[in-house]
């Protein structure tokens, strides 16, 4: 089957593109063509073009349907929704924010669906990273020690050895949460 398209070039039609191409009132089937358009050769069969044909004709569009199975859960804009929700609050468990969407939509969603459209959104769960609370006392000795040694030179650095690699946070924390985190953030130890 010969197919003339008008903006492709000979050979950059493939036969795994021909499911979705666009359609327009540029090409014909079987035709001569018109103007100056290239032919390209479709290895499909006759019928489905000809199914295609009617289908635009009718539609004006010959964009290939949704494949049948479970419909989603949530919209595009519950998808949204739920990201946000873990945004803003990123101590929220995914059951909170399965039953916060719930109430907001009145369509049920599992925590798991949710866990899916938090990963989709590029939000992990992640533990927080394990610190020392600081007090206002090592606030103060610590910016003390920073005035002390703001003129250091490069060869007095050198004689200093840091051993210690704590981690310090100025609130407390608790190891049993987890938070949302972007993946781009997220520290590899």
């Amino acid at each position: 089957m010969v197919m003339a398209v008008n903006s492709l070039p000979i050979g950059d039609f493939k036969t795994s593109r021909a499911k979705s191409f666009a359609w327009s009132n540029h090409w014909e089937v079987g035709g001569r063509p018109q103007c100056d358009k290239r032919v390209c050769i479709v290895r499909n069969c006759s019928s489905i073009v000809s199914r295609l044909w009617r289908q635009f004709q009718t539609t004006g569009t010959a964009i290939r349907g949704f494949s049948s199975g479970r419909p989603r859960g949530t919209t595009p804009a519950d998808d949204r929704y739920i990201v946000l929700q873990a945004r803003r609050n990123r101590r929220q468990t995914e059951g909170e924010i399965a039953r916060h969407t719930t109430q907001a939509t009145g369509r049920p969603i599992s925590r798991f669906t949710v866990a899916r459209r938090l990963h989709g959104g590029g939000l992990f769960a992640r533990r927080p990273v394990r610190s020392i609370p600081l007090t206002p006392a090592h606030r103060r000795r610590r910016s003390l020690w920073c005035r002390e040694h703001r003129n250091w030179r490069n060869n007095e650095w050198g004689r200093l050895l840091f051993t210690n690699e704590s981690r310090f946070s100025l609130s407390s924390d608790s190891h049993l949460e987890r938070a949302k985190k972007p993946q781009s953030s997220l520290e590899h130890h």
